[in-house]
Order: C-alpha cells, then sequence, then structure tokens
C-alpha cells in the first residue's frame, strides 16, 4: 500500500514516518508545497497513494500571521485534496490532522457531537479546511481527527512542556510562564501516531474521532513533577504577557468513541502516563 505524508518533517509527521516503517510500511513524505499548484498536481498523479495522512499546517503556536494560517491550513489542503479527487485513482481515505480548539468552551469532556466554536484563526482555518475537504466526500473518505494536547521530544520549545524541560535541564532560577492553574490533557507522540495508523488500518468510511485520553493535568503539577525529578526547584513567575486572554479554563476529551472504536477492533495502545513522557523527554539532552 502506499502511503503519503504531508508534514512528514514536522514534529508528529517525524513519529509517524517512524512508527510506520516499524510497522513495515515504507511513507513517501510529500515533497511538494501545499501552496504551488503545479508541483503539487505533477507529484501526487506520480504517486498515486492509496492513503494520505494529511498533516501538513501551520500551529497554533509557531504561526502568528493570520493570512499565511488559512492559506497553509484551508487554501493548501483545498488544492490538496482537489488535485487528488481529479488525479490519484488509487486513493480512497485521507486522514486530516484537524484540532481539539474547534469546540465550543464545556465544563465537561467534550465528544465529537459537541458544538464547535473556533475562537481564534488558527481554530477557524482548521474547521474551514474540515468542511472543505468533506466537499469531496462522496469520492474520498476522510477520517478527521481532532487531537487534544499531546507532547514528546522535538516538539517547539514555544510549546508549555518543552519550554519547561529546556529551562529546568538549564537550571534556571526563574521560570516566566503564563496561567498555570488551568487543566490540559498532555498525551505523549508515540501514543497518538499509534493511534492514527490503528485508524488507517480500522476505518474504512467517513468518521471524526478525538485523539485523546480523557485525563487532564493541572499546569501547576506538571510543574511540581518536573521539579520531583530534576530536584531542581526555581522560583515560577507568571507573565501578564504570557497570559491569554479569556483562556479556556479546562479542555478535556471524551475519548469514549476512539476506545470503543479500537478495542473493537483489538488495536487500543496502551497510553503512557504522563510522568513517563516527562522523564523521556528529560532523557534527551
Amino acid at each position: 500500500m502506499k502511503i503519503l505524508v504531508t508534514g512528514a518533517s514536522g514534529f508528529t509527521g517525524i513519529y509517524l514516518l517512524d512508527e510506520l516503517r516499524s510497522r513495515k510500511f515504507s511513507p513517501l513524505p510529500l515533497k511538494s508545497n501545499l501552496l504551488d499548484v503545479k508541483n503539487l498536481r505533477d507529484e501526487l498523479k506520480y504517486i498515486n497513494p492509496d492513503f494520505v495522512f494529511h498533516l501538513a499546517g501551520l500551529s497554533h503556536i509557531t504561526a502568528h500571521d493570520a493570512e499565511n494560517i488559512y492559506l497553509v491550513n484551508a487554501v493548501g489542503s483545498h488544492n490538496l485534496v482537489t488535485a487528488i479527487c481529479e488525479l490519484c485513482t488509487n486513493t480512497k481515505t485521507i486522514l486530516l490532522a484537524s484540532t481539539s480548539y474547534v469546540y465550543a468552551e464545556s465544563v465537561k469532556k467534550i465528544s465529537e457531537t459537541d458544538p464547535v466554536a473556533p475562537d481564534t484563526h488558527y481554530a477557524m482555518s482548521k474547521l474551514s479546511m474540515e468542511f472543505l475537504c468533506k466537499n469531496f466526500s462522496e469520492r474520498i473518505n476522510f477520517i478527521t481527527t481532532r487531537a487534544f494536547n499531546y507532547t514528546g521530544i522535538g516538539q517547539n520549545e514555544n510549546f508549555f512542556i518543552p519550554k519547561l524541560i529546556r529551562k529546568f535541564q538549564e537550571k534556571s532560577e526563574s521560570i516566566e510562564v503564563g496561567n498555570i492553574e488551568v487543566e490540559r490533557e498532555f498525551n505523549d507522540v508515540r501514543w497518538v501516531v499509534s493511534v492514527l495508523i490503528n485508524l488507517m488500518e480500522t476505518t474504512s468510511k467517513t468518521e471524526t474521532f478525538n485523539i485523546c485520553t480523557g485525563t487532564t493535568h493541572k499546569l501547576t503539577n506538571v510543574v511540581q513533577t518536573i521539579s520531583q525529578l530534576t530536584k531542581h526547584y526555581p522560583k515560577i513567575l507568571i507573565s501578564e504577557n504570557l497570559t491569554r486572554k479569556n483562556e479556556k479554563t479546562k479542555i478535556c476529551g471524551d475519548p469514549s468513541k476512539l476506545f470503543a472504536h479500537l478495542n473493537a477492533h483489538l488495536k487500543f495502545p496502551s497510553a503512557p502516563k504522563l510522568e513517563s513522557t516527562i522523564k523521556h523527554m528529560l532523557s534527551q539532552k
């Protein structure tokens, strides 16, 4: 089976390629820019993949230019799917990497049927991607994955845990952070890519899945865990510049649909505990 991966050189893409290869697949990274329509179409026609993992996109942390966010995440995705539908006769399914940030704020665990209400350009661009691509659902099956927070070695240090890891490894006397009274999921990227591949192997129709465990961690507890593991206790300074306005107090996914699907196919990977993930990240100097 020919498997094409967009965004293969990104944080998630690198882990996905490694996991696919460990399972004896031979994934092909997309080389073309999603906005370079001619080269994109030529490459897709040549490869004619059976399955596509569409991970390419700008993240909510590393991109701040609204125009580019929409161009890459929405227009680029539309270019990709349009070309596949017109040129790739073998392609049956595309996995779309969306985000949990498309959902409205909720005090309960968020399921796939809960209302969407994106409140950032990033989230709106991802929801636009979902709707634009599903216009082609008569021709292509789409597995839309809405991932809640996850982390691991190699993640950009603009993200909370990688930033903390570096500061603790440097034995910084003080660390500036934003609001650490909030709760988030922090799943392991290795678990996430395993789930994505299992969905590829078991899903034959258009579906939407939350990629989550339903377990959240208060950011203050994350700081304490890293302190205990490193035996380093810096002064934690709350910075207004790092505190987002109207930040959601708790974001937690409902994994019921995902767990039921994977368990039904005997494809449920055990999720590492956060302490184990942090230990793994601390091991990387």
